[in-house]
């Protein structure tokens, strides 16, 4: 599992590195509005792109035995829903676009409706690269994609397409992953055509799609109604502060999810109790994301003009408030593969249909008051959805709530420790920076140093996946037998 984790990493990251460039080198070659139209577009064809997979991806992972015939319906499934999703994409086009009073967004879902036709062929043989916990090859394949996916679009964006550009190139690294994905596993069965087994199929794919949906359709809610009530320059700049709140998610969630799910599944087949490893993962999570968030609120205005140019400061402040209301969602990525685990896929419905409504509420009303305000939002729809998920859980991997903040609390004082760096910055500098790269030059090897050392100070469990206490201590250039004067195998201090 391990070395699983490190492969997924190693993708999640590159990917996130790869889009963080492409999205910094497009911040300078297109308008705030021409990034809000793309936004608004990836926010349709990614929901669109849940129904479509239909829950299939993780039938195939989670399924005790996979048989010819299974694989085969659910790549039939998958491609008759793509089939009929990328025509529906196709036709309604112009009425979105009229809807938005943008007339750019049609011919953007347009290309985006190519994607749909790449799908079945992709989704079914990474799904069976996951359970095979094949981490090594979909690093390749997703890598590949996402640097074709940066040449492309940049390329495309250069030489006159516009916006248009990054919509070919998302459809181009598609065919490229494809491709890989058909060379690592080159067993044509699995796109038989057949329904037989579509009653397990669609009986799981009808709930995992429906909380899919759901959750992608709150996670894009308020780029689709800033679009709507506050014009497409405000999505542009809730986009971006957004990418940047997160990028532990999307570097480090994202990328032990999907090992996170067949981990699971494979100690329920065997008969182990989940809970250990869920509060182990909350400590490890919470070790990471709270510094990350935390420093983050403080340096977002060297990290906006840094990354994405000074026509951006005014995503800065959005940054900030995001930053610090996100505090409460670093299990978030454990909801999912926990309950499907346990065979309770039905109450991640459940819990969305409990949940979302009133979230959603509160955001839609938010944006009539104005875009600081859907962020600030966070801070009340974050804990409850949050506080909600813990309840569903506990049921299936019993634990106190004690137990859940013996797990955090470590994280809570690294968290401290670590802010202590970026504090003094922005006490020198104030929050708006001068020399953006000059202090980021110098803040954030401290902050990593910082970091470092809160692990070692309240011997956090983190510190056994990184390497444990000597490699740390060499890490900071400090021998383990000299460290403040203890011996080398000397009690935490």
């Amino acid at each position: 599992m391990r070395r699983s984790i490190i492969f997924a990493f190693v993708a999640r990251y590159s990917i996130n590195v790869i889009n963080l460039l492409m999205a910094a080198i497009l911040a300078r070659l297109l308008h705030p509005d021409e990034i809000g139209v793309l936004a608004i577009a990836a926010a349709i064809f990614m929901i669109t792109e849940a129904l479509r997979d239909f829950g299939t991806s993780v039938y195939l992972i989670q399924a005790r035995d996979i048989t010819p015939t299974g694989a085969g319906t659910a790549f039939t499934v998958m491609l008759i829903l793509s089939l009929a999703l990328a025509g529906a994409a196709y036709a309604l086009a112009g009425p979105i676009a009229a809807f938005y009073n943008e007339p750019r967004l049609e011919p953007v879902l347009h290309i985006a409706a190519l994607g749909f036709l790449i799908g079945p062929f992709l989704s079914p043989s990474l799904a069976l690269l996951r359970r095979d916990m094949a981490f090594d090859a979909i690093a390749v394949i997703m890598i590949s994609g996402a640097v074709v996916n940066l040449v492309g679009a940049v390329a495309l964006v250069l030489l006159g397409a516009g916006y248009a550009g990054p919509a070919w190139g998302s459809v181009i690294g598609g065919l490229a992953s494809t491709a890989l994905a058909l060379l690592y596993r080159p067993q044509l069965w699995i796109f038989r055509l057949t329904l037989r087994d579509w009653r397990a199929v669609v009986s799981f794919g009808g709930y995992s799609s429906a909380t899919a949906i759901l959750n992608l359709f709150y996670m894009m809610l308020p780029q689709l109604a800033l679009g709507r009530i506050l014009g497409f320059e405000a999505v542009g700049l809730y986009s971006r502060a957004s990418m940047l709140c997160q990028m532990t998610e999307r570097t480090i969630a994202s990328a032990i999810e999907p090992v996170v799910l067949p981990a699971f599944a494979a100690q329920v087949r065997s008969g182990d109790n989940l809970k250990g490893a869920y509060l182990r993962g909350i400590s490890y999570m919470s070790a990471v994301q709270w510094p990350f968030l935390l420093c983050l609120a403080l340096l977002a205005d060297p990290a906006v003009q840094l990354l994405f140019g000074p026509q951006w400061s005014a995503a800065a402040p959005l940054v900030s408030t995001m930053a610090l209301a996100s505090w409460a969602l670093f299990p978030a990525f454990m909801t999912y593969p926990a309950l499907v685990s346990v065979n309770r896929v039905r109450d991640t419905l459940i819990l969305s249909l409990i949940v979302l409504p009133p979230c959603i509420a509160v955001i839609v009303g938010s944006a009539f008051a104005g875009l600081h305000w859907v962020a600030a939002s966070l801070f009340l729809t974050a804990p409850l959805q949050i506080f909600a998920s813990f309840t569903f859980i506990r049921r299936s991997i019993p634990f106190s709530w004690r137990e859940l903040a013996a797990a955090c609390r470590r994280s809570a004082l690294v968290a401290l420790g670590t802010a202590v760096i970026p504090l003094a910055a922005v006490a020198v500098e104030g929050f708006r920076f001068e020399r953006p790269l000059a202090a980021m030059l110098i803040v954030v090897p401290g902050m990593a140093a910082a970091w470092l050392i809160g692990l070692l100070a309240t011997d956090h469990p983190l510190l056994s996946e990184i390497g444990g206490r000597a490699r740390v201590l060499s890490w900071l250039g400090t021998r383990p037998r000299t460290w403040l004067g203890r011996a080398r195998h000397a009690r935490p201090w």
